[in-house]
């Protein structure tokens, strides 16, 4: 519990059923055991069984706390002179003597005099306390850019109040036929913890001779998702599973809390002050490759953009984020960027994607009020239907590429 506390260790994503019997879901340490246990910084003494009442030992100890600080040192581990100069060394479980060597090697523990670790004897409070302080300073000694990295950690914990203003700019052009299609959307969002309340606009650049604009309003609630029908200026409402964000939660709006969970593996450049709405920021640039930015997108989220935008996350394309830190390690703007070219078939296309977000009243009191009852229809999954009748046709024989898009028109559908 208190290196889970320390190193404020994700305690969301726990599995719904106790991994230990004698930590079921309702004991106090559930999520702090749960959580060491995910992240490989504590075992049970059985597959099934954690050991709740037994005491921890030193060499116990050692283990849980090298563990959780990540640390690794090949050299230091074939040599041994640490645990090779401890008089009691025989004493040492065969499985501790590597942490025992490296626990001894940080500085994270001492002895107990003599050359002696005592890795049998009991972790007493006031050890673990001690030992619990020298872990925060390693581990903070450990990390590079501790202001980005605290703020990353701040806001994959908490919920956001505040506003966002959100500019998107995705545009396909193909460099042979030099066609261009691009689509820009504007928005302005109020978030309230788990509640959010959009509103923006949406054009497609390019297309055909005429553009297209169209507004769209979007309220979630809970576990509820409203979309305002323009057209006859009512509340379109789902409640369904499907199409409401996971646990009713607005995590992950901003920044997921992946980006954290990763942080020593990202590819980070601190570029220096930079003004952002007329305060000063630290701006810091992440580049991430192919493999780096699938991790980071959530299974849910990632099937849905494979099948409509699966070109975008091919080998071939960069992509960055831009962040820009206040000194209250707050985010006042972030931007992402994706671009690269798609040589496909013959066919090559350039790919541009740029999405920045402005906050403002970050902390501010935000309210989030449901449509009048008058105005909300409820659209209920159950009467939707999709059985459509396509008679004899093969789908073992439809090929997409056969369709000729120029000609195709979604009006002439009944």
């Amino acid at each position: 519990t208190m290196i889970v506390r320390a190193l404020e260790v994700d305690t969301y994503d726990l599995p719904e059923e106790a991994t230990f019997k004698d930590v079921p879901t309702d004991h106090w340490a559930f999520k702090y055991v749960e959580a060491a246990h995910r992240d490989g910084i504590v075992n049970g003494i059985s597959a099934n069984e954690f050991g709740v009442n037994l005491e921890s030992t030193r060499e116990q100890m050692a283990a849980m706390f090298t563990r959780a600080l990540g640390t690794e040192d090949s050299a230091v581990k074939e040599e041994m002179p640490h645990f090779k100069g401890l008089v009691d060394k025989e004493l040492v479980s065969e499985w501790a003597i590597e942490e025992v060597e490296m626990a001894l090697a940080t500085g994270l523990m001492q002895g107990v005099g003599d050359n002696r670790f005592a890795p049998q004897g009991a972790a007493k409070r006031e050890q673990v306390a001690v030992i619990t302080h020298r872990f925060l300073q390693q581990n903070e000694k450990s990390i590079a850019y501790p202001q980005l990295f605290n703020t990353l950690k701040k806001y994959a914990r908490l919920p956001y109040n505040g506003e966002i203003h959100t500019n998107l700019t995705l545009s396909f052009e193909d460099l042979l036929e030099e066609e261009e299609l691009v689509i820009e959307t504007e928005e302005h969002s109020f978030v309230n913890g788990t509640s959010l309340h959009s509103k923006g606009q949406m054009k497609m650049l390019g297309l055909d001779e005429e553009d297209m604009v169209q507004d769209y309003e979007m309220l979630i609630i809970g576990n509820k998702l409203y979309i305002l029908d323009h057209e006859e200026n009512m509340w379109i409402l789902f409640e369904n599973e499907e199409v409401i964000l996971k646990d009713g939660d607005i995590e992950g709006y901003i920044i997921g809390r992946e980006l954290y969970k990763n942080y020593h593996n990202l590819t980070i450049d601190h570029i220096g002050e930079v003004e952002v709405n007329n305060e000063v920021t630290s701006k810091y640039i992440i580049e991430f490759t192919h493999n780096e930015i699938l991790s980071l997108i959530p299974n849910e989220s990632l099937e849905m953009l494979e099948i409509f935008m699966g070109d975008l996350y091919s080998d071939e394309l960069k992509y960055t984020f831009e962040l820009y830190i206040n000194e209250n390690q707050e985010i006042l703007q972030l931007n992402y960027i994706f671009e690269g070219l798609i040589e496909e078939e013959g066919e090559m296309s350039e790919i541009k994607i740029y999405l920045q977000l402005n906050f403002h009243n970050i902390g501010g009191v935000i309210e989030i009020q449901e449509p009048d009852a008058s105005q909300v229809i409820v659209f209920d999954w159950d009467d939707f239907d999709f059985d459509f009748d396509f008679g004899d046709f093969d789908w073992d024989d439809f090929d997409w590429d056969d369709i000729d898009w120029d000609d195709f028109d979604f009006d002439d559908i009944e």
